[in-house]
C-alpha cells in the first residue's frame, strides 16, 4: 500500500484489513495495549490468538461472524460506529443495534 493511501490523505481509497495472531511475543506485546472488560467472568476462557482489525473510513461489508466462544471487541484507537443486525431468520423478531465507540471502549460506556 503507497505510504499517501495508509496516512488517509486525500483523495485515496478507504482500506481495511484483519490480522489474526496466535504468536505468544506478539500477543504479550499487543496485549499492554488494553485490559480485559471487566465485566468478563472470572472464569471466562481465552484463545491462544487474538484478531486485530485496522481500517480508514469503511470497515468490513455487513457479514455474519460465527464465534462458538465468548468475544469482545475493544477499540484502541480511532472511532467507529457499529451496525448489528440479526441473521435473516430472526429479522421479523429482532432488532439491529447500533453504537459509537472511542478509544478505551471496551463495552461498559457503549449504548445501542
Amino acid at each position: 500500500m503507497p505510504e499517501s493511501r495508509a496516512l488517509n490523505q486525500p483523495g485515496e481509497k478507504p482500506w481495511y484489513i484483519g490480522w489474526g495472531n496466535c504468536h505468544p511475543d506478539i500477543l504479550k506485546k499487543v496485549r499492554q495495549y488494553y485490559e480485559y472488560p471487566k465485566f468478563l467472568p472470572e472464569d471466562a476462557e481465552f484463545p491462544a490468538a487474538e484478531n486485530i482489525f485496522f481500517g480508514y473510513e469503511i470497515g468490513a461489508v455487513m457479514h455474519l461472524d460465527y464465534i462458538p466462544r465468548l468475544m469482545w471487541q475493544g477499540q484502541v484507537r480511532g472511532n467507529k460506529t457499529w451496525i448489528i443486525a440479526p441473521v435473516l431468520e430472526c429479522e421479523q423478531f429482532c432488532t439491529g443495534l447500533e453504537f459509537y465507540v472511542e478509544p478505551g471502549d471496551i463495552g461498559e460506556k457503549a449504548e445501542s
